[in-house]
């Protein structure tokens, strides 16, 4: 019997091939069954802090534009005026064709990184290409074998992943729980050369919010440095908009201050505010900064527009806080549960069938806030996760209270 060896090869693969499709399949179908199968929605079109889905209009709930800037059509038509007239610089270019070590530095990133370090009153600063760069390429860089990362339980998904390409020891102490921190550094500091301490300010599924002072003067105690995420903070609170460092006076106490662009500026990437040496070591070892393509000009060019008008923006930082009060207290008087203080609002539904109930019906009456479930969140806790804006009106908390009432019929 004559054996074709080609076929036979061929025959091979095309089963290894539908072997892994299956294991996906499986997968798939196993996350439908338990309510966890995450989808992509098109929007078609935004107006302000509302979004288009297949053709029909619905109040944003979910989008990080807390001051309404991304959305704000009066400001994108300046900064394109501004574009047209400056057509001919590099500041205007849609792509910088380079990783920033290359050919893809331009100067307005050096300008906008001078102005982000004057703000805070800092040596310099670093632009990333997004949050997920800075923070996973941070502590890859930063901390070796010998040294000890300790974050906050419910740390961003972005810094667990640059704790587990560090070659460092990484460990976890309770959420908020600054006794348990506490404890870590007494059994584990004298075994370690460097110590961080890793919080964000606000969080980003609780909108709770971290005693920056009292770990600060951790920090100081067991002679470690000190790490802060202020992504949901920065231009969202305090006069400067530098965040709850600015609010509880203490940038000065804190080593690494990190900010997005992507939320509270309307535009994209991400900042640390750092020393010039630490700087200059991460351009030389940061694997996320080097090996990346730079930022659009243009887009620098936007985030230092918003830089300039931000610390003018008092005004409207006020209103976010109100808004947020305003439905954290319908979601109380209705008897639901919500927690912390901030302009993220969840509303813990318990389990995930509860929130995707919730988020469909909050779909059928014009309002888009998709449920959060595990692994997002711990089990037990999917909530609906509102992340209101300064642009919210009367009318759009009334279309909400309305429709929580409707739900709890």
């Amino acid at each position: 019997m004559n054996i074709c060896f080609s076929c036979l090869i061929e025959c091979t693969n095309w089963f290894k091939v539908k072997k892994k499709l299956d294991r996906y399949n499986s997968e798939l179908i196993y996350l439908e069954e338990v309510s966890r199968l995450r989808q992509l929605k098109t929007i078609e079109n935004r107006l302000s802090d509302h979004i288009v889905i297949d053709g029909k209009k619905y109040l944003n709930c979910s989008s990080n534009d807390y001051l309404g800037i991304a959305g704000n059509t009066r400001l994108k038509n300046e900064f394109l005026k501004w574009c047209e007239v400056n057509s001919s610089l590099l500041d205007t270019s849609f792509s910088s064709s380079s990783s920033r070590l290359l050919s893809g530095n331009c100067s307005v990133y050096d300008e906008t990184e001078k102005v982000i370090s004057n703000l805070y009153g800092k040596e310099d600063a670093l632009i990333f290409s997004s949050g997920y760069h800075l923070n996973s390429g941070f502590f890859q860089a930063m901390y070796k074998k010998g040294d000890l990362i300790i974050a906050d339980k419910l740390i961003h998904a972005s810094i667990i992943d640059g704790m587990k390409l560090s070659a460092a020891k990484h460990s976890r102490y309770k959420h908020l729980d600054y006794e348990h921190l506490r404890q870590i550094l007494k059994k584990e500091r004298g075994n370690y050369n460097s110590v961080v301490i890793v919080s964000e300010s606000i969080f980003s599924m609780d909108g709770d919010c971290a005693d920056l002072k009292e770990l600060s003067e951790i920090a100081v105690e067991f002679n470690a440095e000190l790490f802060i995420d202020e992504a949901h903070a920065v231009n969202c609170v305090e006069k400067k908009g530098l965040g709850i460092c600015e609010q509880l006076n203490c940038i000065d106490k804190i080593d690494y201050i990190a900010g997005t662009f992507g939320k509270g500026f309307g535009g994209i990437g991400a900042f640390l505010v750092c020393t010039e040496t630490v700087k200059k070591f991460l351009i030389n070892k940061c694997r996320s900064f080097i090996f990346t393509t730079a930022l659009p000009p243009i887009s620098v060019s936007w985030i230092k527009h918003i830089l300039s008008i931000s610390p003018e923006m008092t005004g409207d930082r006020t209103l976010l806080q109100k808004n947020s009060e305003k439905l954290r207290n319908i979601i109380k008087n209705l008897g639901l549960k919500t927690v912390g203080d901030h302009h993220i609002v969840p509303l813990i539904c318990g389990n995930d069938e509860a929130a995707l109930l919730y988020s469909e019906k909050m779909l059928n009456n014009g309002i888009f806030v998709p449920s959060i479930r595990p692994p997002t969140v711990p089990e037990g806790s999917s909530r609906l996760r509102f992340s209101v804006t300064a642009n919210f009106s009367d009318n759009d908390f009334s279309l909400i209270k309305e429709t929580l009432e409707e739900i709890l019929k």
